[in-house]
């Protein structure tokens, strides 16, 4: 004779077993280990020189509910010290924290009981409390699609922050970096809130967290512009020192929104009418200058003929003839 298979008893019997083990071992007493976090608070005007450890491991007691509870679905124990109402006995202050005054210092939810502390013992020493800015420094590492760049220098905001620690500390810092980044295949601007490296978060206190960096990147083109007129800078009515050829050809390299805007008067060749006096030489270099952001590529020519013309006086030249005379520098 078959027995009779009934699904719903079998699984409320399997419910049941699953319910009941489960009641017996969260009402069990267990031992693990808790990650807990170190919050130490000096007098105000001091800073802690030493670094902490970043957390405490906390050996606790308790049922299987209590830590169930604590490990997955309650904010995790922390230790907090406040050492501001003890009066200082000197510009330095060393602290040793035993394992008891650790202890007193740990919230637990559900009540478990704190067995032992790891590690045992925290010693650091404080001083005065010094403030300085330092730039701040983003750590980016950037690789660009083909025939696109960085038009402009990475911008950040705020390009600078306080930092307030310890004098022997804080003047060892030059700069605050940035949390590392890499972007591949960039192609477009791209705006990034990083957050700033918390390596000494315990010695050191930041004006800010975070920094603002954005990057303006566009596909990079070249544009030829011809007959750029020379200038002389502060050439006298009557000088006598003239280039050949007064105009030029430049090109130009840029992102292609920034070209599509520039004009031939956006650019400037000159030669300072000094400089024209003390060549001895005969040619002379232009200096072009662009607008910001524009990288020159070519010159042409890259330099130019300079001479000097003499003019004569009326009185020094002859009735039958006029006499213009052209004097290479070379020859001086």
């Amino acid at each position: 004779m078959n027995r009779k298979f009934y699904p719903l008893s079998f699984l409320f019997a399997f419910l049941f077993a699953v319910a009941f083990w489960g009641y017996v071992n969260l009402n069990s007493t267990y031992t693990t280990l808790v990650e807990t976090s170190l919050n130490v608070q000096v007098a105000r005007g001091r800073a802690i020189e030493d670094v902490l450890p970043e957390s405490l491991w906390l050996r606790v007691r308790g049922t299987g509910y209590q830590l169930v509870t604590l490990l997955y679905f309650s904010q995790k124990p922390q230790c907090r010290i406040d050492l501001s109402p003890r009066p200082l006995e000197s510009s330095r202050e060393r602290y040793v924290l035993t394992q008891d005054s650790l202890r007193r210092g740990i919230a637990t939810p559900m009540n478990v009981q704190v067995l032992d502390i790891s590690p045992p013992t925290v010693s650091f020493r404080t001083d005065v409390e010094v403030a300085r800015k330092v730039p701040v420094h983003p750590n980016v590492d950037l690789n660009f699609r083909r025939g696109f760049t960085l038009i402009t220098d990475l911008s950040h905001s705020p390009d600078s922050i306080e930092i307030r620690g310890t004098q022997r500390i804080v003047q060892s810092i030059s700069s605050w970096p940035t949390v590392p980044m890499s972007l591949d295949d960039v192609h477009q601007p791209f705006v990034y809130t990083l957050n700033l490296r918390d390596s000494l978060r315990s010695t050191v206190r930041k004006s800010a967290e975070t920094v603002r960096v954005e990057g303006n990147v566009q596909q990079v083109a070249e544009l030829t512009f011809h007959d750029i007129p020379v200038e002389i800078n502060a050439a006298p009515p009557d000088g006598e020192h003239v280039i050949r050829p007064t105009i030029l050809t430049i090109t130009i390299r840029g992102g292609i929104r920034q070209l599509q805007y520039m004009t031939k008067s956006m650019i400037r060749a000159s030669i300072q009418y000094y400089d024209l006096m003390q060549d001895s030489t005969g040619y002379v270099k232009p200096t072009v200058t662009l607008p910001p952001d524009i990288q020159l590529v070519s010159v042409t020519p890259r330099v130019l003929r300079h001479t000097i013309v003499k003019k004569v006086l009326t009185s020094e030249l002859k009735s039958d003839s006029l006499r213009l005379l052209t004097l290479d520098t070379r020859r001086k």
